[in-house]
């Protein structure tokens, strides 16, 4: 099975464009191509006595690698730090907002506060050697989470590289590397392809390799993660939740 076919499990499909009724000041009417469901509530707190609704990021791992299925929707954008609201036919109506909990958002902020990524190999897998028949196999639902392997940061893809520059950043309360495990560095992964491209051909910088992806949409190999625009540092993580 092909990762188009898996994407189309997931519901990929392009949707009729709806009709803004609000008035359109200060481009608060917009559409968007997302995999996600919106508006999305960065930093949740969600508390398992109370059995409140878990984090989608933690819940299956597959939710930021293929998302909902890709959809057109057009979307009100208050410029509030609220996240954008979907006017019709986007994944909330069907699936309700997306959550990602205060550890997943600081893992990914970690990624952003790194200036310059400092690529490495991963100890121990070897993508001479990797068997990746096997990789669409995890991407059923809830099995990304058990892996065997890291999944890529950018793309939908095993990851054999890792960044080895911590972010010279701060956190009041927390100390040493809580949100990022066994990593020595800001938390960011790749695969050969996104890793050998991004110094190869953007000079290590992120941004440029998240930029030629979306840019490359179906062209760009495996493509690109659904919440892979949150590394960024245009994108919505950062103007909304802002530095760590």
């Amino acid at each position: 099975m092909t990762i188009e076919s898996k994407e189309k499990e997931h519901g990929v499909a392009k949707r009729c464009k709806p009709a803004c009724t609000e008035p359109k000041k200060q481009n608060r009417c917009r559409t968007i191509t997302t995999k996600l469901a919106h508006p999305i509530q960065f930093n949740y707190a969600y508390d398992d006595e109370e059995e409140t609704a878990p984090c989608h990021w933690c819940e299956d791992a597959i939710y930021g690698i293929l998302g909902l299925g890709e959809v057109e929707v057009e979307i009100i954008d208050n410029e509030d730090g609220q996240g954008f609201i979907e006017v019709v036919d986007g994944h909330t109506e069907t699936y309700g907002h997306s959550r990602m909990c205060e550890f997943c958002t600081t893992d990914r902020l970690k990624i952003t506060a790194c200036e310059n990524h400092g690529i490495e190999p991963i100890e121990g897998i070897d993508p001479n050697r990797f068997d990746y028949k096997s990789v669409v196999d995890w991407m059923m639902p809830g099995m990304a989470s058990q892996a065997p392997f890291a999944w890529c940061s950018i793309c939908p893809s095993p990851a054999f590289f890792s960044c080895s520059t911590k972010p010279d950043i701060h956190m009041d309360g927390y100390e040493g590397d809580l949100y990022l495990g066994n990593h020595n560095g800001c938390g960011l992964l790749l695969c050969e392809s996104c890793a050998v491209t991004m110094v190869s051909e953007h000079e290590g910088k992120l941004d440029k390799l998240i930029d030629s992806l979306e840019n490359a949409g179906g062209d760009g190999g495996f493509g690109i993660r659904a919440d892979a625009s949150f590394l960024h540092s245009k994108g919505e993580l950062l103007r909304r939740v802002g530095g760590v």
